[in-house]
């Protein structure tokens, strides 16, 4: 198999593991009665929706041309999902009493969420091993800061729906007088 035919199974695979982490997403957002996690899934969904469209870009360049060298600019006029998401965070903590806490199946929900972004972090760690293509690698590490981030916000968000008065706590890290 030749290491182009490798690396565009590489990037098959990719788009379906961004698939079925936007069908989770979808899904979860459905099943979401909380505002906060609700925004949180359909943005991750969203999220997961850039992704595929970015590897699905180099998989035709390298399937039509040999090559994603072309591509090179593409990563940099992406932005990163953490100010996206932090964006969703505040504006939902804004507009929700600090009271309101998930259910049962949010919480699990957010656990299920983090074990697929762990999953995908180890897919682009392994995919960055094993590839020597250096736009391949490049796109691989962009994936997995975004699956990192994604993770580092299910978390933050599933910290601030558990517990929002310690949450508050920890981030604002109040000064008491006594």
């Amino acid at each position: 198999m030749s290491t182009t035919q490798e690396e565009l199974e590489s990037l098959s695979t990719a788009i379906k593991t961004e698939q079925d982490g936007g069908a989770f997403y979808k899904a979860a957002a459905r099943r979401s009665a909380n505002p906060l996690a609700k925004s949180v899934f359909e943005t991750l969904a969203d999220e997961e929706l850039v992704h595929i469209e970015t590897i699905k870009a180099f998989y035709c360049a390298l399937q039509e041309k040999g090559t994603c060298q072309e591509l090179g600019g593409l990563l940099e006029d992406k932005p990163h999902a953490k100010t996206r998401l932090e964006n969703v965070f505040k504006k939902a903590c804004q507009d929700m009493d600090e009271t309101i806490k998930a259910d049962a199946g949010s919480l699990e929900a957010y656990e299920a969420a983090m074990e697929l972004e762990q999953k995908a972090y180890n897919m682009y760690q392994r995919l960055i091993k094993d590839t020597s293509d250096d736009m391949a690698r490049k796109l691989y590490q962009f994936m997995l800061e975004q699956e990192n981030e994604h993770y580092a916000f299910l978390k933050e968000t599933r910290d601030y729906l558990e517990n929002p008065a310690d949450w508050f706590v920890r981030e604002e890290r109040p000064h008491f007088e006594g």
